[in-house]
């Protein structure tokens, strides 16, 4: 079986979620972690059941660490690897 990851954009986050990424985003630490949980949740709301993620918070809860050698991994956009 295939298994499939998705993320959504901050611009799908914004026009479905109301979601606003100003300068107080990038520039408060805090106030990002606060806005990238409220983030999560909207989209586990909006996708239940179903591993999608908000990829650019440069953030993704599922993965364990491992360190990375060759062949052990796979990488998807953003260079984050993928279970196998």
């Amino acid at each position: 079986m295939i298994k499939v990851q998705a993320s959504v954009s901050k611009g799908w986050l914004h026009k479905y979620g109301g979601f606003i990424f100003d300068s107080q985003y990038y520039l408060d630490p805090y106030y990002r972690m606060k806005q990238d949980e409220a983030c999560h949740a909207f989209i586990k709301s909006r996708f239940p059941g179903y591993p999608v993620y908000n990829m650019e918070d440069n953030l993704v809860p599922d993965y364990p660490s491992q360190p990375i050698s060759p062949g052990n991994h796979r990488m998807a956009i953003g260079m984050y690897p993928i279970r196998q």
